[in-house]
């Protein structure tokens, strides 16, 4: 009689599970779930989907962390702390892998001593975005600190992966992928009637926000009247404003 081997226990933790980070996860977690026994600690942001849980097969066991906050919070970061460890004393996972700074810092703090491998992909350092000089040198302090961790950052673009090889050489890069098939759909669906046809055509595909810089973006479309430029996906930034480009409203 045949036994069906063990499937390998993997942990995602993720506070930031919104714009590309949910689009990321939620790939990476579907493509894995046949090979591994896939467990996501999640909180919920304004830019998660309401049905987000929609999103992921069924296989997947979704966890809410209900203490995590994006910004920094000594007491709910430490009930936050309590969570994530009750979470994988009861998984007893055989890789963890943190995702976004928060989930980063906490899970670097409580997950290093439990001699399992432990993986950290920041989606963009804070210290890069923060408009504030004393966030960026704080949040900066913190991840060097950090850094030094029995843990190994998993980079996204190499943006990232040269600022992770400043604090650390435990550092791996995996640029970002894409779904051709969701993409070929959106493509097919959604761009083909943009007029004419037979044009040069530029795309972005990202989440529409500040950090991204749209305007910039349409400041070239307007002075290249002869391209068509189109913009996939959605965000905070309203598309409305902005003339131009055409803009593909879709979640990444």
């Amino acid at each position: 009689m045949a036994f069906e081997k063990k499937k390998r226990k993997l942990l995602y933790v993720v506070e930031a599970m919104g714009g590309g980070v949910f689009t990321y996860i939620n790939n990476l977690a579907n493509e894995l779930c046949e090979k591994y026994d896939v467990y996501i600690a999640y909180s919920v942001r304004s830019q998660t989907p309401d049905n987000f849980k929609d999103f992921f097969n069924k296989k997947i066991h979704l966890i809410e962390v209900k203490n995590f906050k994006r910004e920094i919070d000594l007491f709910s970061d430490i009930r936050a702390m309590v969570e994530l460890r009750h979470i994988e004393k009861k998984i007893d996972p055989d890789i963890i892998h943190l995702h976004s700074s928060k989930a980063g810092a906490l899970g670097r703090l409580i997950f290093p001593y439990r001699h399992k491998p432990l993986f950290y992909t920041p989606h963009g350092y804070s210290f890069l975005s923060s408009n504030s000089k004393f966030k960026n040198k704080l949040y900066k302090r913190i991840e060097s600190s950090l850094a030094k961790s029995k843990c190994t950052t998993i980079s996204c673009s190499l943006g990232e992966h040269q600022e992770t090889l400043k604090m650390t050489s435990r550092a791996f890069l995996v640029n970002n992928g894409i779904n051709i098939n969701e993409l070929e759909n959106i493509l097919k669906n959604n761009i083909h009637h943009v007029e004419p046809q037979n044009r040069l055509t530029i795309f972005t595909l990202g989440r529409i926000t500040k950090q991204k810089n749209p305007y910039l973006f349409n400041q070239i479309a307007n002075l290249m009247p002869d391209v068509r430029f189109v913009w996939i996906g959605d965000g905070e930034v309203a598309p409305m404003s902005i003339n131009g480009t055409y803009f593909s409203k879709h979640s990444f």
